[in-house]
């Protein structure tokens, strides 16, 4: 299972799950279980709202990351980004992490939220919308890590994997 896919299901679990303790092995199980509709509750056909994403401005802007990443520790999918602007690092929480790391430019806003709300197979969380313009918001206007561009763009070089860590 990739990094990315793993983020995920992590967020996904979190949202639908908030008292489990989130690790690989139950990822994993809920991955498997998905795969056979074990947690369908509701048909596949079950009708969502994007209510928030309907009259978001920049939703048919491609969004792009425009700042360097490490890995913290790859089995938990924790990655620290190297602002570009200050001399710090700034480490996120799985959502931020999730749209820091969807920032290729080759997806616009609705895209992204749309195929986010399909991976929940109708188990759409209410605000699911607006909680992920929100987060994305900061890291474009706050963070400045990410840019919204009218056009599909591809990563520069130096944004599209993580810096590899120093040995020491």
């Amino acid at each position: 299972m990739s990094a990315l896919k793993m983020v995920l299901w992590r967020n996904a679990i979190s949202l639908s799950y908030p008292n489990i303790k989130v690790s690989k092995t139950v990822i994993q199980f809920f991955y498997i279980g998905s795969m056979f509709n074990f947690f369908r509750k509701k048909s596949k056909s079950a009708v969502y709202s994007l209510d928030a994403l309907a009259s978001y401005a920049n939703k048919d802007k491609y969004f792009v990351r425009v700042a360097r990443f490490m890995e913290l520790d790859a089995n938990q999918c924790t990655i620290t980004v190297i602002d570009p602007y200050a001399p710090r690092m700034i480490t996120m929480d799985s959502w931020p992490e999730t749209i820091f790391l969807n920032a290729t430019g080759q997806r616009t806003v609705k895209q992204f939220i749309e195929d986010t709300a399909e991976r929940y197979n109708g188990h759409i969380p209410s605000k699911l919308d607006s909680f992920i313009i929100s987060e994305l918001e900061k890291l474009v206007f706050e963070y400045r890590i990410i840019e919204l561009t009218d056009f599909p763009n591809a990563l520069q070089a130096q944004f599209e994997k993580p810096v590899p860590k120093s040995s020491k």
